[in-house]
């Protein structure tokens, strides 16, 4: 008897821990592939965000490369914390799902949990899908400009963990990106849903241009929720696939796992019962 109950809780053991590492990410390895954000990796260790950003299960960053992660070097540290705070979204956002938002929202951030942010929104950022389709970024103040772009997506886990770059730190003063004001007041984003996966969630959209286009551009369609090629605009009419975007996507391999700790706590199951 006692080894039957041995057994099963063994069983049960290794069910809970295949269960968990479904949902487990370090953001850490995740940056040491790709040198072009080994600064803004390097400050995420030194300022212990990175573990914040590990212990959460559903989470967006926004990702700078060496160039312009420059600008966090020459702050106070207290400054840079709370930068690097703005770049994480409590939410999975990827391509698509930003471009869907079609207006002006503010997105609570990691700042916001940390009981530094002040008043006037300070906690949150504001995202807002210009004319042009593409995806501008700033402080969630009111009156501040967007002064960064959606570049493409890094790497994404849908719907645990998605890595973004945009073009420069969101608030910063050296940002070679066009300023715009906000093409309307920004909306709350409503909190996140209890349900990892959301059913209207897509595959990520292909990623918008790095540069802005002017605000007189002409609006798109209603219907059209993708944003612009990630590299300059063609003549051509017809996107290239949106997997092309998703560089480290990790969609695809979470099923096979989970049917094979199922087949395990199965196996088990029935070797306890015999």
């Amino acid at each position: 008897m006692s080894s039957s109950y041995s057994t099963s809780a063994l069983a049960l053991l290794l069910f809970f821990l295949f269960i968990s590492s479904l949902h487990a990410f370090n953001i850490t390895e995740i940056l040491q592939e790709r040198s072009e954000f080994s600064t803004f990796n390097d400050l995420l260790s030194k300022y212990k965000i990175a573990g914040q950003i590990n212990r959460r299960k559903t989470i967006t960053v926004l990702a700078v490369d060496n160039g312009a992660a420059s600008y966090l070097s020459n702050l106070s540290e207290d400054e840079a914390k709370a930068k690097l705070s703005l770049h994480v979204i409590l939410d999975y956002y990827g391509i698509r799902k930003l471009v869907g938002l079609k207006k002006s929202t503010l997105l609570t951030t990691l700042y916001q949990t940390s009981g530094e942010a002040g008043g006037d929104n300070e906690g949150f950022i504001n995202v807002t899908v210009l004319r042009s389709g593409d995806v501008a970024f700033g402080p969630g103040a009111p009156d501040s400009v967007l002064n960064s772009n959606l570049m493409k997506s890094v790497y994404s886990q849908p719907y645990d963990l998605s890595v973004l770059q945009v073009s420069s730190v969101i608030g910063s003063s050296n940002s070679t990106a066009p300023s715009f004001a906000p093409l309307s007041a920004p909306t709350r984003a409503p909190p996140p849903p209890e349900a990892e996966a959301p059913a209207d969630e897509e595959s990520p959209a292909e990623a918008p241009s790095e540069e802005t286009s002017p605000s007189d551009a002409p609006a798109p369609s209603p219907d059209d929720s993708s944003p612009l090629e990630a590299t300059s605009p063609t003549d051509d009419d017809s996107p290239p696939a949106a997997d092309d975007y998703e560089e480290g996507s990790a969609s695809g391999t979470a099923p096979g796992v989970a049917s094979f700790m199922v087949t395990v706590f199965w196996a088990l199951l029935m070797l306890v019962v015999r």
